[in-house]
């Protein structure tokens, strides 16, 4: 997938373009006031999804939780896609979180 065909897939997907303090965010808004936070390795929204994304998880009052590395942005949209809901979606990323911890660990 190229740039446009993912970030138009993650629309489709419930992730949104929202401006703050002067810079566009992609957000990804769950019914129970949490809310995604998808950067790139600069803290900004990503102007290409060829590379590491940050998806950063942010409780209903803006404090942060925790965050995780996906490869790029079609494995984003992958992992959006395969959701069954608000709370599967955070299982999967927390198992890829505590996966991506795992391999780090090992590396050591």
């Amino acid at each position: 997938m190229n740039d446009t065909e993912v970030r138009e897939r993650l629309a489709e997907l419930g992730v949104v373009e929202t401006e703050a303090e002067d810079e566009v965010l992609l957000v990804q808004d769950f019914a129970d006031g949490r809310y995604a936070v998808i950067t790139d390795s600069e803290g900004r929204a990503p102007e290409t999804f060829a590379e590491e994304l940050y998806w950063t998880l942010y409780a209903d009052d803006g404090e942060f939780l925790w965050t995780v590395t996906i490869q790029n942005g079609a494995a984003l949209a992958d992992l959006l896609a395969a959701g069954a809901g608000d709370e599967d979606l955070i299982t999967r990323m927390s198992d890829l979180r505590a996966k991506n911890t795992e391999a780090f660990l090992n590396r050591q």
